[in-house]
């Protein structure tokens, strides 16, 4: 009797675990690159040295040893195989190693960023 209402009993909760698997698999979001925001891109001013603007902006995510006159910081964000969200900031240098300007923005959604100009 005992054994028959335990057969029962977990036969009542085999729809409830079955419907669980047909709820799919949680991806997790993840995130590469460089957070940059537009506060940080208002505090560069032209004529500031590397060392000034990687205390902004942080280290960046590319710095092309043949090309030191420029930085990348790309972002990008997945959740799964789809992407959320992306973008590149590049940030240019004079010869002398004084920053000039920036193109790109955090806010235009520029995926998949790309390394060559």
């Amino acid at each position: 009797m005992f054994r028959r209402s335990i057969t029962a009993g977990f036969a009542a909760l085999i729809p409830f675990f079955m419907s669980a698997c047909s709820l799919g698999v949680y991806k997790v979001p993840v995130q590469q690159g460089n957070l940059v925001n537009e506060k940080m891109l208002s505090q560069l001013e032209p004529g500031m040295t590397q060392d000034q603007v990687r205390f902004i902006m942080g280290q960046p995510l590319v710095a092309d040893i043949n090309n030191k006159e420029q930085w990348l910081y790309l972002y990008q964000k997945e959740r799964g195989a789809k992407n959320v969200k992306g973008y590149q900031v590049r940030i240019h240098f004079d010869n002398s190693g004084q920053y000039t300007h920036y193109t790109g923005s955090p806010e235009k959604k520029a995926l998949p960023p790309t390394i060559k100009d």
